[in-house]
Protein backbone atom coordinates (compact mmCIF):
# COMPACT_ATOMS: atom_id res chain seq x y z
CA UNK A 1 0.00 0.00 0.00
CA UNK A 2 1.34 3.37 -1.03
CA UNK A 3 0.26 6.59 0.69
CA UNK A 4 1.42 9.79 -0.97
CA UNK A 5 0.18 13.10 -2.35
CA UNK A 6 -1.65 12.84 -5.69
CA UNK A 7 1.23 14.15 -7.82
CA UNK A 8 3.73 11.77 -6.18
CA UNK A 9 1.26 8.91 -6.41
CA UNK A 10 0.79 9.50 -10.14
CA UNK A 11 4.56 9.54 -10.66
CA UNK A 12 4.98 6.26 -8.79
CA UNK A 13 2.11 4.73 -10.71
CA UNK A 14 3.76 5.67 -14.01
CA UNK A 15 7.09 4.15 -12.91
CA UNK A 16 5.44 0.92 -11.77
CA UNK A 17 3.51 0.64 -15.04
CA UNK A 18 6.79 0.89 -17.00
CA UNK A 19 8.50 -1.72 -14.84
CA UNK A 20 5.65 -4.22 -14.86
CA UNK A 21 5.88 -5.17 -18.56
CA UNK A 22 6.64 -8.42 -20.34
CA UNK A 23 10.36 -8.81 -21.07
CA UNK A 24 11.24 -9.56 -24.64
CA UNK A 25 12.93 -12.81 -25.58
CA UNK A 26 15.42 -13.50 -28.34
CA UNK A 27 15.59 -16.59 -30.52
CA UNK A 28 19.05 -17.16 -32.02
CA UNK A 29 19.51 -19.71 -34.77
CA UNK A 30 23.09 -20.58 -35.67
CA UNK A 31 24.15 -22.26 -38.91
CA UNK A 32 27.60 -23.84 -38.87
CA UNK A 33 28.66 -25.14 -42.28
CA UNK A 34 32.00 -26.91 -42.68
CA UNK A 35 33.31 -28.54 -45.85
CA UNK A 36 36.61 -30.44 -45.78
CA UNK A 37 38.45 -32.10 -48.63
CA UNK A 38 41.72 -33.98 -48.44
CA UNK A 39 43.84 -35.66 -51.07
CA UNK A 40 47.03 -37.67 -50.74
CA UNK A 41 49.31 -39.43 -53.19
CA UNK A 42 52.56 -41.30 -52.77
CA UNK A 43 54.87 -43.11 -55.17
CA UNK A 44 58.30 -44.56 -54.55
CA UNK A 45 60.77 -47.36 -55.18
CA UNK A 46 62.94 -49.04 -52.55
CA UNK A 47 65.86 -51.39 -53.08
CA UNK A 48 67.67 -54.00 -50.99
CA UNK A 49 70.67 -56.26 -51.72
CA UNK A 50 71.72 -59.35 -49.75
CA UNK A 51 74.98 -61.28 -49.49
CA UNK A 52 74.22 -65.01 -49.48
CA UNK A 53 77.69 -66.29 -50.30
CA UNK A 54 78.17 -67.57 -46.73
CA UNK A 55 74.64 -68.95 -46.41
CA UNK A 56 73.30 -65.92 -44.57
CA UNK A 57 70.82 -63.24 -45.53
CA UNK A 58 72.82 -60.26 -44.29
CA UNK A 59 71.78 -57.09 -46.15
CA UNK A 60 74.58 -55.32 -47.96
CA UNK A 61 72.64 -52.14 -48.67
CA UNK A 62 69.12 -50.83 -48.99
CA UNK A 63 67.12 -47.66 -49.57
CA UNK A 64 64.55 -47.45 -46.77
CA UNK A 65 62.21 -44.45 -47.01
CA UNK A 66 60.05 -43.58 -43.98
CA UNK A 67 57.78 -40.81 -45.27
CA UNK A 68 55.20 -43.26 -46.61
CA UNK A 69 52.28 -44.96 -44.90
CA UNK A 70 53.06 -47.25 -41.98
CA UNK A 71 53.94 -50.76 -43.18
CA UNK A 72 55.17 -49.57 -46.57
CA UNK A 73 58.96 -49.67 -46.08
CA UNK A 74 61.03 -52.52 -47.42
CA UNK A 75 62.78 -52.92 -44.06
CA UNK A 76 59.48 -53.61 -42.27
CA UNK A 77 58.37 -56.12 -44.89
CA UNK A 78 61.77 -57.83 -45.04
CA UNK A 79 61.96 -58.08 -41.26
CA UNK A 80 58.56 -59.73 -41.10
CA UNK A 81 59.52 -62.28 -43.77
CA UNK A 82 62.86 -63.06 -42.07
CA UNK A 83 61.06 -63.93 -38.82
CA UNK A 84 58.39 -66.00 -40.58
CA UNK A 85 55.68 -63.45 -39.81
CA UNK A 86 53.13 -62.25 -42.35
CA UNK A 87 54.02 -58.72 -43.43
CA UNK A 88 51.63 -55.93 -42.46
CA UNK A 89 51.19 -54.00 -45.68
CA UNK A 90 49.75 -50.52 -45.72
CA UNK A 91 46.92 -49.42 -48.02
CA UNK A 92 47.53 -48.99 -51.71
CA UNK A 93 49.26 -51.09 -54.36
CA UNK A 94 52.55 -52.72 -53.38
CA UNK A 95 54.52 -54.57 -56.04
CA UNK A 96 57.76 -56.41 -55.37
CA UNK A 97 60.35 -58.05 -57.57
CA UNK A 98 63.73 -59.58 -56.96
CA UNK A 99 66.37 -62.10 -57.82
CA UNK A 100 67.49 -64.55 -55.17
CA UNK A 101 70.63 -66.68 -55.58
CA UNK A 102 71.53 -69.22 -52.94
CA UNK A 103 75.28 -68.61 -53.08
CA UNK A 104 75.68 -65.08 -54.41
CA UNK A 105 74.34 -61.56 -54.23
CA UNK A 106 70.56 -61.15 -54.31
CA UNK A 107 68.44 -58.06 -54.71
CA UNK A 108 64.83 -57.06 -54.17
CA UNK A 109 62.79 -54.00 -55.18
CA UNK A 110 59.56 -52.67 -53.73
CA UNK A 111 57.32 -50.37 -55.76
CA UNK A 112 54.48 -48.65 -53.94
CA UNK A 113 51.68 -46.38 -55.22
CA UNK A 114 48.78 -44.90 -53.29
CA UNK A 115 46.19 -42.20 -53.91
CA UNK A 116 43.41 -41.25 -51.49
CA UNK A 117 40.61 -38.73 -51.66
CA UNK A 118 38.34 -37.88 -48.74
CA UNK A 119 35.74 -35.24 -48.00
CA UNK A 120 33.30 -34.32 -45.24
CA UNK A 121 30.30 -32.01 -45.15
CA UNK A 122 29.12 -31.02 -41.66
CA UNK A 123 26.07 -28.85 -41.03
CA UNK A 124 24.97 -27.92 -37.50
CA UNK A 125 22.02 -25.70 -36.60
CA UNK A 126 21.91 -25.10 -32.83
CA UNK A 127 19.04 -22.91 -31.59
CA UNK A 128 18.80 -20.91 -28.35
CA UNK A 129 15.97 -18.96 -26.72
CA UNK A 130 16.88 -16.50 -23.96
CA UNK A 131 15.60 -13.44 -22.14
CA UNK A 132 16.88 -10.01 -23.04
CA UNK A 133 20.29 -9.24 -21.49
CA UNK A 134 20.67 -12.81 -20.20
CA UNK A 135 23.46 -15.30 -20.86
CA UNK A 136 22.60 -18.57 -22.58
CA UNK A 137 24.73 -21.56 -23.54
CA UNK A 138 24.18 -24.79 -25.44
CA UNK A 139 26.67 -27.66 -25.81
CA UNK A 140 26.19 -30.63 -28.11
CA UNK A 141 28.94 -33.21 -28.30
CA UNK A 142 30.79 -35.90 -26.38
CA UNK A 143 32.76 -36.01 -23.14
CA UNK A 144 36.06 -37.54 -24.24
CA UNK A 145 38.74 -38.77 -21.79
CA UNK A 146 42.33 -37.65 -22.38
CA UNK A 147 45.31 -39.24 -20.66
CA UNK A 148 47.22 -36.60 -18.67
CA UNK A 149 49.72 -38.81 -16.82
CA UNK A 150 50.61 -42.35 -15.78
CA UNK A 151 52.62 -44.23 -13.18
CA UNK A 152 54.23 -47.64 -13.51
CA UNK A 153 56.34 -49.73 -11.18
CA UNK A 154 59.96 -48.51 -11.22
CA UNK A 155 62.74 -50.95 -11.95
CA UNK A 156 64.14 -52.90 -9.01
CA UNK A 157 60.87 -53.07 -7.04
CA UNK A 158 60.23 -56.79 -7.46
CA UNK A 159 57.92 -58.12 -4.79
CA UNK A 160 56.72 -54.68 -3.72
CA UNK A 161 53.06 -53.77 -3.89
CA UNK A 162 52.85 -51.17 -6.63
CA UNK A 163 49.60 -50.22 -8.31
CA UNK A 164 50.16 -48.64 -11.74
CA UNK A 165 47.58 -46.05 -12.71
CA UNK A 166 46.72 -43.39 -15.27
CA UNK A 167 45.27 -39.95 -14.71
CA UNK A 168 42.50 -38.92 -17.10
CA UNK A 169 40.93 -35.54 -17.76
CA UNK A 170 37.56 -35.39 -19.50
CA UNK A 171 36.85 -32.64 -22.00
CA UNK A 172 33.77 -31.76 -24.03
CA UNK A 173 34.27 -32.24 -27.75
CA UNK A 174 31.51 -30.90 -29.95
CA UNK A 175 29.69 -27.62 -30.57
CA UNK A 176 29.41 -24.91 -27.91
CA UNK A 177 27.42 -21.70 -28.44
CA UNK A 178 27.31 -18.90 -25.84
CA UNK A 179 25.14 -15.86 -26.57
CA UNK A 180 24.13 -12.78 -24.61
CA UNK A 181 21.64 -10.52 -26.45
CA UNK A 182 20.84 -6.90 -25.68
CA UNK A 183 17.90 -5.33 -27.45
CA UNK A 184 18.56 -1.68 -28.29
CA UNK A 185 16.13 1.06 -29.18
CA UNK A 186 14.19 -0.09 -32.23
CA UNK A 187 14.85 -3.52 -33.71
CA UNK A 188 18.64 -3.72 -33.36
CA UNK A 189 20.21 -6.45 -31.23
CA UNK A 190 23.73 -6.46 -29.84
CA UNK A 191 25.02 -10.03 -29.56
CA UNK A 192 28.03 -11.09 -27.49
CA UNK A 193 28.99 -14.45 -28.94
CA UNK A 194 31.42 -17.26 -28.17
CA UNK A 195 31.30 -20.02 -30.77
CA UNK A 196 33.52 -23.10 -30.53
CA UNK A 197 33.61 -26.23 -32.69
CA UNK A 198 35.75 -29.17 -31.55
CA UNK A 199 36.10 -32.50 -33.32
CA UNK A 200 38.28 -35.59 -33.09
CA UNK A 201 40.85 -35.83 -35.85
CA UNK A 202 40.68 -38.99 -37.93
CA UNK A 203 44.23 -38.60 -39.23
CA UNK A 204 47.14 -40.00 -37.25
CA UNK A 205 50.02 -37.72 -36.34
CA UNK A 206 53.46 -39.22 -35.95
CA UNK A 207 54.61 -39.12 -32.32
CA UNK A 208 51.17 -38.37 -30.85
CA UNK A 209 50.46 -40.42 -27.72
CA UNK A 210 46.75 -39.69 -27.41
CA UNK A 211 43.71 -38.43 -29.27
CA UNK A 212 44.00 -35.35 -31.47
CA UNK A 213 41.28 -32.70 -31.62
CA UNK A 214 40.54 -29.99 -34.16
CA UNK A 215 39.47 -26.67 -32.59
CA UNK A 216 37.83 -23.67 -34.25
CA UNK A 217 36.50 -20.81 -32.15
CA UNK A 218 35.10 -17.30 -32.62
CA UNK A 219 34.61 -14.69 -29.88
CA UNK A 220 33.09 -11.40 -30.94
CA UNK A 221 30.30 -8.81 -30.47
CA UNK A 222 28.08 -7.84 -33.38
CA UNK A 223 25.07 -5.62 -34.09
CA UNK A 224 22.28 -7.09 -36.21
CA UNK A 225 18.69 -6.11 -36.98
CA UNK A 226 15.74 -8.23 -35.96
CA UNK A 227 15.20 -11.14 -38.35
CA UNK A 228 18.39 -10.51 -40.36
CA UNK A 229 21.31 -12.87 -40.87
CA UNK A 230 24.89 -11.97 -39.98
CA UNK A 231 28.06 -13.92 -40.73
CA UNK A 232 30.49 -14.24 -37.84
CA UNK A 233 33.49 -15.26 -39.88
CA UNK A 234 34.99 -17.91 -42.08
CA UNK A 235 38.01 -20.05 -41.37
CA UNK A 236 39.58 -21.20 -44.62
CA UNK A 237 42.73 -23.28 -44.77
CA UNK A 238 44.47 -24.61 -47.84
CA UNK A 239 47.40 -26.77 -46.76
CA UNK A 240 49.70 -28.38 -49.33
CA UNK A 241 52.58 -30.58 -48.19
CA UNK A 242 55.17 -32.26 -50.37
CA UNK A 243 57.66 -34.66 -48.83
CA UNK A 244 60.42 -36.15 -50.98
CA UNK A 245 63.12 -38.57 -49.84
CA UNK A 246 65.88 -39.52 -52.28
CA UNK A 247 69.28 -41.07 -52.56
CA UNK A 248 71.91 -38.34 -53.05
CA UNK A 249 72.99 -37.90 -56.66
CA UNK A 250 71.09 -40.99 -57.88
CA UNK A 251 67.72 -39.46 -57.00
CA UNK A 252 68.53 -36.31 -58.99
CA UNK A 253 69.24 -38.11 -62.25
CA UNK A 254 66.66 -37.68 -65.03
CA UNK A 255 64.39 -40.63 -65.80
CA UNK A 256 66.16 -43.29 -63.70
CA UNK A 257 66.23 -40.93 -60.71
CA UNK A 258 62.61 -41.89 -59.91
CA UNK A 259 63.88 -45.38 -59.00
CA UNK A 260 65.74 -43.85 -56.05
CA UNK A 261 63.05 -41.48 -54.74
CA UNK A 262 59.96 -41.68 -52.57
CA UNK A 263 57.47 -38.84 -52.95
CA UNK A 264 54.35 -38.11 -50.91
CA UNK A 265 51.95 -35.19 -51.46
CA UNK A 266 49.02 -34.21 -49.25
CA UNK A 267 46.48 -31.43 -49.75
CA UNK A 268 43.93 -30.45 -47.08
CA UNK A 269 41.33 -27.74 -47.61
CA UNK A 270 38.83 -26.59 -44.98
CA UNK A 271 35.97 -24.11 -45.38
CA UNK A 272 34.05 -23.14 -42.23
CA UNK A 273 31.37 -20.45 -42.11
CA UNK A 274 29.18 -19.46 -39.13
CA UNK A 275 25.90 -17.55 -39.57
CA UNK A 276 23.49 -16.18 -36.93
CA UNK A 277 19.80 -15.39 -37.30
CA UNK A 278 18.32 -13.55 -34.26
CA UNK A 279 14.58 -12.94 -33.86
CA UNK A 280 13.01 -10.75 -31.17
CA UNK A 281 9.94 -12.33 -29.58
CA UNK A 282 8.12 -9.48 -27.84
CA UNK A 283 4.84 -11.31 -27.28
CA UNK A 284 3.56 -14.82 -26.76
CA UNK A 285 2.06 -15.08 -30.24
CA UNK A 286 5.42 -15.00 -32.00
CA UNK A 287 6.97 -17.33 -29.41
CA UNK A 288 4.12 -19.81 -29.93
CA UNK A 289 4.50 -19.64 -33.72
CA UNK A 290 8.24 -20.25 -33.60
CA UNK A 291 7.81 -23.12 -31.15
CA UNK A 292 5.07 -24.72 -33.23
CA UNK A 293 7.25 -24.58 -36.33
CA UNK A 294 10.14 -26.38 -34.61
CA UNK A 295 7.76 -28.88 -33.02
CA UNK A 296 6.06 -29.74 -36.32
CA UNK A 297 9.44 -30.12 -38.02
CA UNK A 298 10.59 -32.79 -35.54
CA UNK A 299 7.23 -34.57 -35.66
CA UNK A 300 7.37 -34.65 -39.48
CA UNK A 301 10.77 -36.34 -39.32
CA UNK A 302 9.34 -38.96 -36.96
CA UNK A 303 6.44 -39.60 -39.32
CA UNK A 304 8.88 -40.08 -42.20
CA UNK A 305 10.77 -42.63 -40.11
CA UNK A 306 7.54 -44.60 -39.59
CA UNK A 307 7.11 -44.96 -43.34
CA UNK A 308 10.40 -46.83 -43.62
CA UNK A 309 10.71 -50.55 -43.08
CA UNK A 310 12.14 -51.19 -39.62
CA UNK A 311 12.35 -54.97 -39.84
CA UNK A 312 11.24 -56.57 -36.60
CA UNK A 313 9.95 -53.33 -35.05
CA UNK A 314 6.35 -52.34 -35.55
CA UNK A 315 5.44 -48.76 -36.36
CA UNK A 316 3.61 -48.51 -33.05
CA UNK A 317 6.90 -49.04 -31.22
CA UNK A 318 8.64 -46.10 -32.87
CA UNK A 319 8.60 -42.86 -30.83
CA UNK A 320 6.18 -40.19 -32.02
CA UNK A 321 5.41 -36.88 -30.37
CA UNK A 322 1.70 -36.03 -30.02
CA UNK A 323 0.26 -33.24 -32.16
CA UNK A 324 0.90 -29.73 -30.92
CA UNK A 325 -2.83 -29.20 -30.35
CA UNK A 326 -2.90 -32.10 -27.88
CA UNK A 327 0.10 -30.72 -26.03
CA UNK A 328 -1.72 -27.40 -25.48
CA UNK A 329 -4.93 -28.97 -24.18
CA UNK A 330 -5.50 -28.72 -20.45
CA UNK A 331 -6.59 -31.85 -18.56
CA UNK A 332 -10.10 -31.87 -17.05
CA UNK A 333 -10.33 -30.70 -13.44
CA UNK A 334 -9.89 -33.23 -10.66
CA UNK A 335 -13.22 -34.41 -9.24
CA UNK A 336 -13.25 -34.69 -5.45
CA UNK A 337 -14.29 -38.04 -4.05
CA UNK A 338 -12.57 -40.07 -6.81
CA UNK A 339 -9.27 -41.89 -6.88
CA UNK A 340 -8.57 -40.95 -10.49
CA UNK A 341 -5.75 -38.49 -11.27
CA UNK A 342 -6.62 -35.39 -13.30
CA UNK A 343 -7.15 -36.17 -16.94
CA UNK A 344 -8.24 -39.81 -16.43
CA UNK A 345 -11.82 -40.86 -16.96
CA UNK A 346 -13.37 -42.76 -14.05
CA UNK A 347 -14.06 -46.46 -14.66
CA UNK A 348 -17.51 -47.36 -15.91
CA UNK A 349 -18.24 -49.51 -12.84
CA UNK A 350 -16.94 -46.97 -10.30
CA UNK A 351 -19.23 -45.76 -7.58
CA UNK A 352 -19.93 -42.01 -7.68
CA UNK A 353 -19.43 -41.83 -3.93
CA UNK A 354 -16.00 -43.38 -3.42
CA UNK A 355 -14.75 -44.22 -6.94
CA UNK A 356 -14.23 -47.94 -6.08
CA UNK A 357 -15.54 -50.78 -8.21
CA UNK A 358 -18.69 -52.58 -7.08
Amino acid sequence: MVTAPPDVFRSLQMVISQLDVRRAQVLVEAVIAEVNSSRAAELGVQWATFDRTQGSNAPVGLTNFTNGTAGSSIAEIGGAIATNRPPSLGPGMTFGLGRFISDGFSFAALIRALESDGSSNVLSTPTLVMMDNTDAEITVGQNVPFITGSFTAPTGTAGATVNPFQTIQRQNVGITLKVKPQINEGNAIQLTIEQKVDSLSTSAVRGASDLITNTRSIKTSVMVDDGKVVVLGGLITDDLKENVQRVPFLGDLPLIGSLFRYKRNTKDKTNLMVFLHPVIMRDGVLAERMTSGKYDFIRARQLEARLKDRGLLRNEELPLMPPMQDMMKLPPPFEPGTNNPPGDKPPANASPSDGRAN
